[in-house]
């Protein structure tokens, strides 16, 4: 019986698509990403105009490219203490809200320091972990945190839907991370 209902179900549904073929859908996997997004604490919106994304060990992926007004600062995914003293003064410099994206920080120290002294010193600062939840555990002093689960083109698209449009976070951990 149980055969019968699985061949049924089977010979009745789509044909599964090709790899290589053109989903039904253009934007589905920017739906998927931002439906991904999660809110671990704070508020996770921001006005790109008064804003600076400041991208640890970026990839060519820009969140600028989403909001064209917003301010964007690369720095490597293991910046040196010169690097961090020249950000700081930067971040000083153009008075915006900082928007940190970590890329795996847990993993680089220093990217880690960096981030806790720019927290520390802009408390409304809004911090991404991308590519995986293990940074959020980093950050207990941030007001804003969300967790992102990727940096490609269409993660960096769902991300941008939540902190610049109208889209609320949805997703859950799908870890525990402790602090």
């Amino acid at each position: 019986q149980s055969y019968a209902a699985s061949s049924y179900v089977r010979s009745s549904a789509a044909s599964p698509l090709p790899l290589d073929a053109i989903a039904p859908h253009p934007t589905i996997g920017r739906e998927i990403a931002r439906r991904a997004i999660t809110l671990v604490r704070g508020l996770p919106h921001a006005d790109p105009v008064a804003s600076v994304a400041v991208s640890f060990g970026a990839t060519k992926f820009a969140l600028a490219r989403e909001a064209p007004a917003l301010e964007e600062v690369h720095v490597d995914a293991d910046p040196s203490h010169v690097e961090i003293e020249q950000l700081l003064e930067t971040l000083t410099t153009r008075g915006r809200r900082p928007l940190l994206l970590a890329r795996r920080a847990h993993l680089h120290s220093s990217q880690a320091a960096a981030i806790a002294r720019i927290v520390d010193r802009f408390p409304d600062a809004l911090v991404v972990s991308l590519c995986e939840p293990f940074d959020v555990a980093l950050f207990v002093g941030a007001r804003h945190v969300v967790a992102a689960y990727g940096d490609d083109e269409v993660s960096i698209g769902g991300l941008a839907d939540v902190i610049f449009g109208s889209s609320m976070p949805t997703g859950t951990l799908p870890v525990s991370v402790s602090s």
